[in-house]
């Protein structure tokens, strides 16, 4: 018996086989060997997860979707920019002003001696005039209307009135007014009279003195 080696006998099996390829190769029509080709080509196809996808919209309709998408943001219509509030000021008035009230006195207009009580019963006072000295009493404009009356001997003045405020030569009368404004609610008007009394004794006012 002749012995032979495991390949030699392999051999004629594997040429078989190749030939048997090769013929069902030849075997195959162009139409199905162009199908395997695609069909082997599209499954080792891997589309890369960057690459842009494209889809059969047409540009203007996914430039619409786009803008509609968008989201801007609503501006709010400006309002006017509010002024600022005016701050109030005290209304200057002459001696002929004062002089003119004295003669036809009005309720809802009160004229308010400032100077101290020790000057006025050396001079004397506006007829008509109401006192608070505003060195000793500096909160007047401040206080309660019940605790006002009782400190002052006259109700407070309310927003239905002016009140018109002078002194020796008007930087009292000047204080006051800033006072009465600060506060709010003395009076509804505030005023002052800047020649105070120099300038009324100087043009021979009447004068009313303490009884």
């Amino acid at each position: 018996m002749t012995f032979r080696s495991p390949f030699l006998l392999l051999a004629p099996v594997v040429e078989r086989t190749s030939i048997c390829r090769r013929f069902s190769l030849h075997l195959k029509s162009p139409a199905a060997a162009a199908a395997s080709v695609i069909q082997t080509r599209t499954h080792q196809y891997r589309p890369c997860k960057h690459q842009r996808q494209f889809t059969n919209t047409p540009i203007s309709h996914q430039k619409a979707a786009y803008d509609s998408s968008s989201t801007h943001p609503t501006s709010k219509p400006s309002s006017p920019p509010q002024q600022p509030q005016q701050p109030r000021e005290s209304k200057t008035y002459t001696y002929e002003d004062i002089a003119a009230m004295t003669e036809s006195p009005d309720p809802n207009r009160i004229i308010i001696d400032v100077r101290e009580s020790s000057e006025l019963s050396q001079t004397g006072h506006i007829p008509g005039a109401q006192h608070i000295p505003i060195q000793t009493s500096p909160d007047f404009a401040f206080l309660p209307a019940p605790e006002f009356e009782s400190r002052f001997g006259f109700p407070k003045p309310t927003k239905d009135q002016e009140v018109i405020f002078y002194c020796k030569a008007g930087v009292r009368s000047r204080a006051a007014a800033k006072l009465a404004i600060q506060a709010g609610d003395f009076g509804g008007r505030v005023g002052e009279f800047p020649g105070s009394w120099m300038e009324w004794e100087r043009k021979g006012g009447k004068v009313d003195r303490p009884g």
